[in-house]
């Protein structure tokens, strides 16, 4: 007789013999279980991954304001020193130009009365001077102040860009040596300063003026200053008179000094008309405000390349300089030649 087999558990076994007879094999086959219990490790290599946190726009703000402070402190402080380099720049022009008025004027007058000074002498001295005989900005004479130890070449007309070369010769005023008020205007504090010891003549000083007609020489009359509402003395008269202004050195309007000639008087066309107020030497040279506006702009313009090239070219900070230094210069100095223009002609 057959023996009953018992069940057996298993997982996942291979077919088992329970025994052998002659008679036969009696064999069962344990299936499976469908209920396997799976390992920790293969829990966790399961299971799903976990959604991110999600942050409002209010807890973005919050990292963003207080995660980098020192990037916050960087950014103002790059506005502050862009600020302070530009405050800087407008600085270090205006104290070049206050440096370029009192000093590089005086060279650049000079200079020019040498350049006068051969041409008036190289001329035809034997040429009549009538009013149209000399050109705006050419030599007319040379004025001799012995008592100030001044010799100056005299120019021909009284825009701010005459005056810079010398004393000028107001257009609408009688020519020096004739009949008539002869008018000559000068710098008191720029540009060599000619006219800046004016008030320490005297009644009786000599003055000579030599011009292509001849040398005539006058004497002191009157010192003087006079303000808005008084009588010009640049105003036409009938007696040969020789008038000197610059700026009041005290107050408003002009100092002058009167002359009366001494020698014979020639005998040219006598003006009826005062100066008009811009051959007075009172304003400056409304030709230089385009110029000035656009050297200008050129100038800020040369300077905001600069400053990208020292950004773009960190590492060759020399060759940057070498580069853009007499470039800038060039153009500074061109900006406050016109600059100086626009001053008062008798400043």
């Amino acid at each position: 007789m057959t023996e009953r087999a018992e069940p057996i558990e298993a997982e996942g076994r291979a077919p088992e013999v329970s025994g052998a007879s002659t008679s036969g094999l009696a064999t069962r086959y344990v299936a499976p279980s469908s209920t396997a219990t799976l390992t920790d490790t293969e829990l966790v290599q399961t299971a799903p991954p976990a959604p991110p946190a999600q942050l409002d726009s209010g807890d973005d703000q919050r990292v963003g304001q207080h995660e980098h402070p020192e990037q916050a402190r960087g950014g103002r402080s790059y506005v502050l020193l862009r600020a302070g380099l530009a405050a800087s720049t407008v600085g270090l022009c205006l104290l070049l130009f206050v440096g370029y008025v009192n000093t590089f004027s005086t060279l650049q007058q000079q200079r020019a009365q040498h350049i006068l000074l051969n041409e008036f002498t190289s001329g035809n001295r034997t040429t009549i001077l009538t009013a149209k005989s000399v050109a705006e900005g050419e030599p007319a004479g040379v004025l001799t102040v012995p008592a100030l130890r001044l010799t100056q070449v005299i120019v021909e007309g009284t825009t701010a860009t005459d005056l810079l070369k010398g004393p000028g010769l107001m257009p609408g005023t009688a020519r020096p040596g004739s009949l008539g008020n002869s008018v000559l205007a000068g710098h008191r504090t720029i540009a060599g300063s000619p006219f800046a010891h004016l008030n320490q003549l005297r009644r009786g000083d000599r003055i000579v003026v030599v011009t292509s007609q001849g040398r005539y020489v006058y004497r002191v009359l009157a010192v003087g200053t006079t303000r808005t509402g008084q009588r010009d003395p640049t105003s036409p008269n009938r007696h040969p008179r020789l008038t000197l202004v610059t700026s009041n050195p005290s107050a408003n309007g002009r100092l002058y000094v009167v002359a009366a000639l001494r020698t014979a008087p020639n005998r040219l066309h006598i003006p009826r008309h005062p100066p008009t107020v811009a051959e007075r030497g009172l304003s400056g040279d409304s030709a230089a405000v385009v110029p000035s506006i656009l050297w200008g702009l050129l100038l800020a313009g040369a300077f905001g390349v600069t400053l990208y090239a020292y950004w773009r070219f960190r590492g060759r900070h020399w060759s940057v300089y070498l580069l853009s230094t007499p470039v800038l210069l060039a153009i500074t100095f061109v900006w406050y030649g016109n600059l100086i223009r626009l001053l008062p002609g008798t400043m």
